[in-house]
């Protein structure tokens, strides 16, 4: 057979793209025809079921036509104070925007504001009904504000009260209100830092031992921080947060000072720092939020500061760090959120933010998805006898969690083990080794075990929703799916059980097991 003509080839790869196009386009619609068969199917199935239940409590009656708008808008937006709501969903509608606040049998109630835009994406029918609209064009440089002259007007009026007179088109900031307009402004959504290039003249080619691989949006951080030179970082647990740090501190000349909250992540940063990098001691200091307290630190200069877990930054004995003498920053944290209502300085004091929902990240199979189970029991005796029954199921790496130093203390003698708190040298080390080890709130947040394969909560930190999501978090960062196990008293998760709502909201399930039943 003759060879084909260029002609005659090009003829037939278009006739081959097109009904190639075809077929996609016939798949593409034989899945909305199937999606709109389980929607309809889906609301014959709820008018079955609410039409019963009208008729099983006698109420006057069901309203069926009611229910296309139902579907349409499944949600209650309210008022929760200024520029937040609370967002209420029925239980069995699979939404969820903002933070899980409580629950109760049949609804989600979820806190929604302007900044959790930056961290997870909020439905556009959500963000239309409250009213987000475009940011404002605004940047804070030095002792002015900065926008349009077709804005200035409207942020003259708005902001009035943190701002002295207008000069042009800037508007001169009044003393000592710089903080307060930066926290008004991120209520508002608004990102008012003012991009400030790493200086080329501060960059050094010094490669660390690994490479911004891991994935794609390590990379695209990066390059906010070069254009920036301010950074958030809001990933779960193994996202790659302590790796674009050593990455930037590899890559920057001058002091870079590391601030941690315990000194327990002071011994990881340390051991990290000498595995994978060629940065060499002289360049850098790791100190806890409380040692960087002294004059001395607040006096040095630094080419970069990087405040790890900087959920903790927004303190009263720790917001003065923000002022630290720095070049650049990078502020690190799986948990952007704080129970006192200071959340949105955390954005304040960070950097522009960079942020990936955890949903993303189990999708992409980058963190496994551990088993959560819920312990219900009497009392204290019956918490340590859960344990033993626990711990015998199976021979694994595991760290009991307990706050409480005198149980500590009693469950590490119970099971011939340590107890690691504030007291104990060489805490990471004994972490490592050990193959139980019961553990206080010294171990709750960073650290890496690639081998832990269970998690015990013997005790917890009242009903802090954050400290439950990074103590879950340590599972992250292990090669196995692991288990976490939450064990509380009837009394503690009536007071208490709000700290679950955090890892329910990040779409994780809890199995509940009540003793005796």
């Amino acid at each position: 057979m003759d060879k084909m003509s260029e002609r005659e080839q090009k003829n037939a790869m278009t006739t081959y793209g097109m009904l190639t196009t075809v077929k996609e386009l016939e798949t593409k619609i034989e899945e909305i025809r199937n999606l709109l068969d389980d929607l309809t199917k889906m609301k014959e199935g709820a008018a079955q079921k609410l039409s019963e239940y009208a008729l099983a409590v006698r109420v006057a009656g069901f309203k069926e036509a009611e229910l296309d708008q139902f579907f349409r808008k499944p949600y209650v937006l309210l008022p929760r104070k200024e520029q937040e709501w609370y967002l209420i969903v029925p239980r069995f509608i699979d939404l969820q925007v903002g933070w899980l606040e409580r629950q109760t049998e049949s609804f989600n109630i979820f806190v929604v504001n302007r900044y959790i835009d930056w961290i997870t994406e909020v439905p556009q029918l959500i963000r239309e009904e409250l009213g987000f609209k475009p940011s404002l064009p605004i940047t804070v440089r030095g002792d002015f504000l900065y926008t349009d002259r077709d804005h200035i007007d409207e942020v003259w009026k708005r902001y009035r009260n943190h701002l002295s007179r207008r000069e042009g088109d800037k508007i001169r900031i009044r003393k000592r209100r710089h903080f307060s307009l930066i926290c008004a402004l991120v209520r508002d959504g608004i990102l008012p830092f003012d991009p400030k290039p790493v200086d080329s003249k501060d960059l050094i080619d010094r490669k660390p031992k690994f490479e911004l691989d891991f994935m794609p949006s390590q990379k695209e951080a990066w390059n906010k921080f070069l254009h920036y030179g301010v950074l958030g970082v809001y990933w779960p647990p193994r996202g790659g947060k302590t790796f674009l740090g050593m990455y930037a501190m590899s890559h920057l000349k001058g002091k870079k000072l590391i601030i941690v909250p315990t000194v327990t992540l002071k011994e990881q940063w340390e051991s990290r720092i000498k595995e994978y990098t060629n940065v060499p001691s002289s360049e850098y200091e790791i100190i806890t939020y409380h040692a960087s307290r002294k004059p001395a630190y607040l006096d040095k200069e630094y080419t970069l500061t990087i405040y790890d877990e900087v959920q903790h930054l927004p303190a009263n004995i720790f917001s003065r760090l923000a002022l630290l003498n720095t070049k650049y920053r990078m502020g690190l944290s799986a948990t952007p959120f704080r129970e006192d209502g200071r959340t949105e300085l955390i954005f304040a004091l960070s950097g522009f933010p960079i942020g990936l929902d955890w949903a993303s990240f189990l999708k992409l199979q980058i963190i496994k998805k551990p088993t959560v189970d819920l312990h219900i029991v009497r009392n204290v005796t019956e918490k340590i006898v859960k344990i033993d029954e626990i711990l015998k199921e199976s021979d694994k790496k595991t760290i009991i969690f307990c706050d409480s130093i005198r149980l500590g203390k009693i469950l590490a003698s119970k099971f011939n083990t340590d107890f690691i708190y504030s007291q104990t040298k060489k805490r990471l080390e004994k972490i490592y080794t050990l193959q139980t080890s019961v553990v206080s709130r010294v171990g709750d947040e960073g650290i890496s075990l690639g081998k832990l394969e269970r998690v015990i909560e013997a005790d917890f930190l009242f009903g802090s929703r954050r400290q439950e999501l990074q103590r879950l978090g340590r599972l992250f960062h292990s090669e196995f799916k692991g288990e976490h196990h939450i064990i509380m008293t009837e009394e503690q998760y009536s007071l208490y059980k709000k700290r679950l709502y955090g890892v329910l909201e990040k779409g994780f399930e809890i199995s509940i097991h009540k003793q005796g039943s």
